[in-house]
C-alpha cells in the first residue's frame, strides 16, 4: 500500500512524493488551485455581497489571532496564505481560465492516478478486497490554541485530519467511515475507514453496511438533544405492482464521446425494464439534467 510516511512527508521544501508531479505542485495546489475553485463556488453561489473570491477582504479570509499557538508547529510547506487567495483573484491573475487551464494540471492528475494504481491498486491484486482502519488516532484537547503541548499533539498526523487523509484525496481512493464506538477516557465517537480501489464503490459499501448492522456500535451525542428528523418513520404503502432491485435491467448499447467541441459530449444509448422506472444518471458524479434523458413506452 502506499508508504503514507514518506507520501505526507513533514519536512520543509519538498512537496507530497508523488512520481512525475511537477516540482511546483504543492504550492500550486495551495494558490492556484484552491483560489480557483473557492472563486468557482462563489460564482456559482451568485450571492451578491460576495459574488467572486475577489470581492472578500482578504485580511478577513480565515483571520488568525496574535501568537496564534498552533502555528508554532505547523508544516511549513502546507502553511496556507489565506490573504494570498483573495489578492490572487482581485488582481486579475485568473484572467477568465478555468481550473483545467492551470499549467501542470494535467500531469498532477496523470502522477496522481498513476501512484494510487501503482501503490494501491496493484497491491490488492495479491487478494485483498480492501484496507480497514481507525478513522483517527486520537482526539484534540478543547484548549489546544492556549496550550502548546496540547496545540503540538493536535497537529499530529491522525489527529488533525483523519488516517490517510492526504493520500486517499490526493489519488481519489473510495472509502466511508462506520461508527466503531466510544474513545476510552475521552467519550468521544471514533470512525472505521474502509478503503479500497476506485470503481469499488458498491463493494465498499456492502462491506461498511455488513460491519455497521453486525456491529451496531453508533450511540447518540450525550450533550446533544434528539431531533425528530433523527428519526425516520417507515410508511408501508401497497403498490398495485411492486418492483424488486432484482427485477430491474439495464442494458448499454451505445456510447459515443465527442471530445472535438470545447464541451464534451456523451451519447448513451440503452434499454431497461421494465420501462416504468425513474431513470436518473450522472456524469463523473454530476447529475444529467432529466431534460437531456428520454425513455420511450418500450424502455429505450
Amino acid at each position: 500500500m502506499t508508504n503514507q510516511a514518506t507520501y505526507e512527508d513533514d519536512s520543509t521544501g519538498q512537496h507530497n512524493h508523488v512520481a512525475g508531479a511537477p516540482a511546483d505542485w504543492n504550492l500550486k495546489e495551495r494558490s492556484d488551485v484552491i483560489s480557483y475553485a473557492w472563486d468557482d463556488f462563489l460564482l456559482q453561489n451568485q450571492d451578491p455581497k460576495l459574488a467572486s473570491l475577489g470581492d472578500a477582504s482578504p485580511d478577513l479570509v480565515f483571520p488568525l489571532p496574535e501568537d496564534y499557538v498552533p502555528l508554532r508547529f505547523a508544516e511549513v510547506k502546507n502553511l496556507m496564505d489565506y490573504p494570498a487567495l483573495a489578492h490572487f483573484i482581485r488582481e486579475g491573475h485568473r484572467e477568465g481560465r478555468t481550473i483545467r487551464d492551470i499549467p501542470g494540471m494535467s500531469d498532477a492528475l496523470e502522477a496522481l492516478e498513476a501512484q494510487r494504481k501503482r501503490d494501491l491498486e496493484d497491491w490488492m491484486t495479491e487478494d485483498f478486497d480492501g484496507v480497514v482502519f481507525p478513522a483517527a488516532g486520537d482526539v484534540g484537547k478543547a484548549d489546544l490554541e492556549q496550550d502548546p503541548t496540547y496545540a503540538e499533539h493536535a497537529l499530529l498526523n491522525g489527529v488533525r485530519y483523519s488516517n490517510g487523509n492526504r493520500a486517499l484525496r490526493h489519488l481519489g481512493v473510495p472509502t466511508v467511515s462506520v461508527p466503531m464506538g466510544i474513545l476510552e477516557g475521552k467519550n468521544m465517537p471514533v470512525n472505521l475507514t474502509l478503503c479500497s480501489r476506485a470503481g469499488a464503490d458498491a463493494e465498499l459499501l456492502s462491506y461498511a453496511y455488513a460491519y455497521e448492522q453486525s456491529s451496531r456500535r453508533r450511540q447518540s451525542p450525550g450533550l446533544t438533544p434528539s431531533l425528530l428528523t433523527d428519526h425516520v418513520k417507515r410508511v408501508e404503502r401497497p403498490s398495485r405492482s411492486p418492483i424488486c432491485p432484482s427485477q430491474i435491467s439495464l442494458k448499454v448499447l451505445e456510447r459515443n464521446v465527442d471530445t472535438t467541441e470545447s464541451s464534451p459530449t456523451t451519447q448513451v444509448r440503452g434499454t431497461v425494464s421494465p420501462f416504468n422506472v425513474a431513470l436518473e444518471t450522472s456524469i463523473d458524479g454530476v447529475a444529467v439534467d432529466s431534460k437531456s434523458i428520454r425513455m420511450d413506452s418500450n424502455g429505450h
